[in-house]
């Protein structure tokens, strides 16, 4: 019996699975602060050069006196269409001051995968807040580092996956393991063999992952895919790290505000994925982001400075939009690769994300290193352009909800949207053979069988 049998006996998403479940989530917290801690190592805070000579000089006006000060030691230059004072290229602090799905049944598995992202959005969030509270880039790295320690313990806590255990043929760990779930789910475990995976299939997955560029079009669904991942992940992290050039609110706002943008996003797809499928949803949303993000442009170019807070709410759509798309790729691009190359392409569209997430900090900073008003739309028009260049291309993808999902690489390259007229004519072809089958049958029983003895020989008497 394979292990998603067992699990349908023991329990798909008991008390033991939930509580593993949590443990397993509590990394997606510390994991967004790390990803995202960068924005804040880079942050370059509002500053001036400092007065020559003056121990207890701040950015901040103190008085009459200081305000003269600065204006005879400081030159001024022009910043963004102001005159503002100067800055200095090189400054030390202090002379300025600034302003697990791996026991989870199958009927759980979209729920497990989905959920744990909204820990990922709470560390986004407790990142903004951390990075407020803590302006010392040093002590804000220490406490962003030091719960990882405490993962350490996950070596005693956390068992191994049963699966892996029998892909590695230990049936007898796994059984423990197994034992003790059901234990603790208050079942039984059904007296049977662990079974693992095919070898074959096993062995088939270089070869299968090398056809999906050998047939057109595998090849040509692979490449939208892998552009799908790049981009999502280009925008996500993108406009994350450009909150602190949108023109209007301080970085730790707009921070805070794009972490609380995945809640919507996340809670959306947990309703509709399966309502009105994988296609739409994520095609909706990339386009949606990527729209939002273009119109930027005339918000920056056109509106004044008092209303820039509407270039910060397109912005924060764009960043929803993303985040959408990424918890709908990882189900969608799954459900579309065959069985046997399912795990290779997986990694395969994981690395391109991770492609674009290195893109992302130097398209984010170009516009800063352009300045000005098209600077700081350069960056959003980028995101933009591609998110929704890659929502159109998702149109070409099939569906994969409520369909049986390709297992060869055959059943790959003719899974397709509209398989209604296919499975007509199988109907059909599987009644005419049944009728023809039955027809045979009754001439030889008659005694009239001429034809039907010489097409099929073993109908015939010795």
């Amino acid at each position: 019996m394979r292990f998603d049998s067992i699990l349908r006996h023991i329990g798909e998403f008991g008390p033991y699975q939930k509580r593993i479940y949590f443990l397993v989530c509590l990394p997606g917290i510390t994991h967004g602060i790390r990803m995202m801690i960068t924005a804040f190592m880079q942050f370059v805070p509002e500053h001036r050069c400092a007065i020559p000579g003056l121990d207890n000089d701040t950015f901040a006006v103190q008085s009459e006196y200081h305000q003269k000060l600065i204006n005879e030691t400081i030159p001024y230059e022009e910043l963004d269409d102001e005159y503002k004072v100067a800055r200095c290229e090189l400054y030390r602090p202090g002379t300025y001051q600034y302003d697990s799905v791996e026991m989870t049944g199958p009927s759980k598995r979209l729920w497990t995968g989905v959920i744990i992202k909204y820990h990922f959005a709470i560390g986004i969030v407790v990142l903004a807040l951390m990075g407020y509270l803590i302006r010392n880039w040093i002590i804000l790295e220490i406490v962003a580092t030091a719960p990882l320690l405490c993962y350490l313990s996950y070596y005693w806590i956390v068992p191994e996956s049963p699966r892996w255990l029998i892909s590695k043929e230990r049936p007898e760990k796994a059984m423990k393991i197994i034992e003790k779930i059901a234990k603790v789910n208050k079942t039984k475990v059904p007296q049977t063999t662990l079974e693992a995976d095919d070898d074959k299939e096993k062995t088939s997955q270089l070869k299968s992952f090398i056809a999906l560029f050998t047939h057109r079009v595998l090849f040509f669904r692979t490449i939208i895919i892998f552009f799908n991942w790049m981009v999502v992940a280009m925008t996500y992290y993108g406009l994350s790290m450009n909150t602190d050039n949108l023109g209007a609110g301080s970085l730790f706002l707009n921070f805070f505000i794009a972490g609380l943008m995945d809640f919507p996003a996340v809670t959306v797809c947990l309703i509709l994925l399966d309502r009105i499928g994988r296609k739409k949803l994520h095609c909706g949303f990339m386009i949606l982001g990527g729209v939002s993000c273009v119109c930027t442009i005339f918000t920056i170019l056109y509106l004044s400075k008092e209303l820039q807070w509407i270039t910060v709410m397109l912005a924060m759509i764009g960043k929803m939009g993303s985040a959408a798309g990424f918890a709908v790729v990882y189900v969608y691009s799954a459900e579309l690769y065959p069985t046997v190359v399912r795990t290779a392409a997986f990694g395969a569209s994981s690395a391109c994300a991770r492609f674009g997430s290195m893109l992302a900090p130097y398209i984010a900073d170009g516009g800063k290193t352009i300045g000005g008003d098209f600077g700081r739309a350069m960056p959003l028009m980028v995101f933009g352009g591609l998110s929704t260049a890659a929502g159109l291309l998702c149109l070409l993808l099939p569906e994969t909800l409520n369909k049986d999902l390709p297992e060869t690489i055959v059943d790959g390259e003719h899974f397709a949207d509209d398989s209604s007229d296919l499975e007509e004519g199988e109907e059909k072809e599987q009644s005419e053979k049944q009728q023809e089958d039955k027809g045979i049958v009754n001439a030889i029983a008659n005694g009239t069988d001429g034809l039907a003895k010489d097409i099929y020989p073993q109908f015939t008497r010795m």
